[in-house]
């Protein structure tokens, strides 16, 4: 499902933040990174500033030093515009938003994205 350029992105990412991320390839088997609840919100802005649109994600919980699939996910179909763009910021930190208020901090999200 995600066609994530990590390269890519991992240079518009502050170093400080990008450290941060953690790798689902050795737990999962996917290339794919997630962030904490108290990072996503810059990843987000960042790449939004940077004209990707969020496609969706993919929520993980962690568990005993491992992470789990929760099948929690979301997705938004947006035009491929400013307009669309904003959209799926603010549906996505809507959504991520109330996971964490709804469950609590042992969770990481994965974005979806593309660049416009």
């Amino acid at each position: 499902m995600n066609s994530n350029h990590l390269g890519g992105i991992q240079k518009i990412i502050p170093k400080s933040t990008w450290s941060k991320r953690i790798d689902l390839e050795d737990s999962l088997g996917v290339n794919e990174v997630a962030w904490y609840y108290s990072d996503v919100a810059q990843v987000i802005n960042i790449l939004t500033r940077n004209g990707y649109i969020i496609l969706g994600g993919d929520v993980y919980q962690l568990l005993n030093n491992s992470i789990e699939v929760t099948y929690d996910n979301w997705y938004f179909n947006a035009e491929d515009n400013e307009e669309g763009i904003r959209l799926s910021e603010e549906k996505t930190k809507d959504y991520i938003e109330s996971y964490y208020e709804r469950f609590g901090e042992n969770f990481i999200y994965s974005i979806v994205y593309k660049k416009i």
